[in-house]
């Protein structure tokens, strides 16, 4: 799955992804959707503001559980903000597939569209219109940086704009809604070491069908081709190990023989349990150190319904970027090249915190525009005391910002800028910057702008600049569901509980329907950026964790 996935509007300068909300590299993401949806016998459906959703069992039935997130993308963006949610959710239906869970209640994997709002300027317009929090005539009005609005492109793409807007019958379907995504910051790795680490697969993994206690091959890399892992065909109807993207369906063969990966205690690598592992037979590795912790009990699902196993997932290719097996017809796996460069979860020494956490809540945060008014003039003839020059105004601005947030313990950025007539050798006659600001509480959200907004009006007093203030958007704090995140902590083996100041989709679900977030942790906290990263062990340790919280929420 990540391998077919990472192509998929990749700047081949930056590195990074320019996934924009109704563009081509977005349509690819979307076909991918579509394609992972059917290949596992799930039903596909888009809803009228454009969301993608594959259901597991029948979706009018109520009280349904659904996980996933966002394939969109910041310009330059990272592989794993918004893409790891989503791929761990089809991951986590294989593994529950794996383990024979019978859901009782329906399952969904969603893709909610525009949720950075890089494009349009308004983040998560997908899910803030099912809510009913976006008019759907300010939706549709929307413009990007070439003035084409939401509606053009949205037709351009092949969908209705005059369909947008709440979607209330949907919402009232979903039982709970459990995003997973990557740790935007560095909390999970600055915590407590686990030690020598949890069961192999995350806090609270249970052991696998082979015996070794993780999850399987989808996020793997082979060293070399060939390798026991990649070559070997799972026997007949079983299912080699689910991971992000390795699923395989029925084979017929054998496994050759290879370098067992990641076997258990006392096993070692090259051993018959290598060959073992291929073809799908039980290893001998020792059972995972760590028990799955029981937890509570789960939401209710419909009384006496037994509900369908989870489909078989389809022959994928892995998600490691480098020598990813194929299932061959007789279910013999072929090694294959993968993409060079491609920024694949990295393989290296255990980091330092904890793997996956539970969100606590997501601060207050907003966005707002700026505008400076000044007088356009020469640049070369123009004395400084005669200027009214908005770009000193503008970055004076920058620095208030900078200041009044550190003071008070929030965060504020400038982050993008609009300059008209944006010659070099020209006064500017506007600067329009776009300030983005998260603060703990709102009170001290408020505080925060007013003040910056006072630091703007006193320096364009000064610098004969005018100054205009427009709030783009705003979003109260978010408290995710006290008793769904506590629950959630304690079925993955008391997991940490953190805030976030990043926004998210599950953030404007929470108004509507119980909502909980897992994070994977980032070594870096590095997001927003081509340099983001993952390392794949937490990456499969997150697919464990979600497969066990939609195990405990709907097939108990």
């Amino acid at each position: 799955m990540w391998r077919e996935l990472l192509p998929i509007g990749r700047n081949a300068d930056t590195g990074g992804y320019r996934r924009y909300a109704w563009t081509e590299a977005d349509a690819g993401c979307r076909a991918w959707f579509r394609a992972q949806a059917e290949a596992r016998g799930l039903r596909y459906e888009t809803d009228r503001n454009g969301n993608q959703w594959a259901w597991l069992g029948d979706p009018d039935a109520g009280d349904a559980v659904v996980t996933g997130s966002h394939l969109d993308s910041v310009p330059d963006g990272g592989a794993f903000d918004g893409p790891l949610g989503v791929v761990s959710a089809f991951a986590a239906l294989d593994e529950l597939r794996v383990r024979g869970a019978r859901p009782s209640r329906p399952l969904a994997v969603v893709n909610f569209g525009d949720e950075e709002g890089a494009r349009f300027g308004l983040a998560c317009v997908g899910s803030r219109l099912a809510a009913g929090q976006l008019e759907p005539e300010r939706a549709r009005a929307l413009r990007d940086a070439d003035g084409i609005t939401l509606a053009q492109a949205m037709k351009r793409a092949g969908y209705d704009p005059d369909a947008i807007g709440p979607d209330p019958e949907r919402l009232a379907r979903i039982g709970a809604f459990v995003e997973l995504h990557l740790e935007q910051g560095r909390t999970l790795a600055t915590l407590p070491d686990e030690g020598e680490g949890p069961a192999p697969g995350g806090p609270g993994a249970a052991t696998w069908p082979d015996g070794s206690g993780r999850p399987g091959d989808g996020l793997a890399e082979a060293a070399a081709a060939g390798s026991g892992r990649d070559s070997g065909a799972e026997g007949p109807g079983t299912a080699r190990r689910p991971g992000l993207g390795a699923e395989a369906g029925p084979g017929a063969g054998t496994g050759s023989a290879g370098a067992g990966r990641h076997p258990g205690p006392g096993t070692a690598p090259g051993t018959a349990a290598g060959a073992a592992e291929a073809a799908g037979t039980p290893g001998t590795a020792g059972a995972a150190p760590g028990a799955e912790a029981a937890g509570p009990a789960g939401i209710s699902g419909p009384a006496g319904t037994a509900g369908a196993a989870v489909p078989a997932g389809p022959a994928g290719a892995q998600v490691g970027a480098r020598a990813a097996g194929t299932a061959g017809p007789a279910g013999t796996g072929s090694a294959g090249a993968g993409t060079p460069g491609a920024p694949a979860p990295a393989r290296t020494r255990a980091p330092a915190g904890q793997a996956v956490g539970v969100a606590s809540a997501i601060w207050p945060h907003g966005r707002w525009r700026f505008d400076f008014h000044g007088e356009a003039n020469h640049a070369g003839t123009t004395r400084i005391d005669d200027r009214r020059d908005p770009m000193l105004t503008y970055a004076t601005t920058v620095l208030a910002a900078r200041k009044k947030a550190r003071l008070a313990g929030a965060l504020a950025t400038f982050g993008k800028v609009a300059v008209e007539p944006n010659g070099v050798n020209a006064i500017p006659s506007l600067v329009r910057g776009w300030l983005d600001c998260r603060a703990p509480d709102e009170e001290t959200l408020a505080a925060v702008v007013a003040a910056i907004e006072q630091a703007a009006a006193e320096r364009g007093r000064r610098d004969g600049v005018a100054v205009r203030v427009t709030r783009e958007s705003f979003t109260p704090v978010t408290d995710f569901a006290h008793g769904l995140r506590d629950r959630l902590a304690v079925l993955l083996g008391g997991a940490p509980v953190l805030p976030t100041g990043a926004g998210h989709d599950a953030g404007i679900l929470s108004a509507s329907v119980p909502t909980a977030m897992l994070f994977v942790r980032n070594p870096t906290g590095v997001s927003h950026s081509p340099a983001e990263s993952a390392d794949e062990d937490d990456c499969l340790a997150g697919v464990t964790a979600l497969a066990d919280v939609l195990e405990a929420l709907a097939c108990r």
